[in-house]
Formats: structure tokens, sequence, C-alpha cells
């Protein structure tokens, strides 16, 4: 996540607890697939 997204830094990624890691990587699974694909209503 610290690579490919920018914006989780490692410290904060090392202070997470299981729950946190898992939130931030469903977020990270849908910028992927699904919002960062989506069609900008300016266009």
């Amino acid at each position: 996540m610290v690579f490919c997204m920018g914006g989780v830094s490692y410290t904060e990624l090392k202070e997470m607890d299981l729950a946190e890691f898992a939130e931030a990587e469903k977020a990270r699974l849908l910028w992927q697939t699904v919002w960062n694909k989506e069609p900008s209503k300016n266009e």
C-alpha cells in the first residue's frame, strides 16, 4: 500500500491494528477496481 497509493506511510501502516489494516486494504482494492475507473463528472 505504501508503494502503490502514496497515501499511507510506513509509520502509519506499522501502527495499524488488524481491523484498521483490513479497512485500508478494502479501500485500496476498491480504489484500484472501482473508484479509479469511474468516469469523471466533468467529461
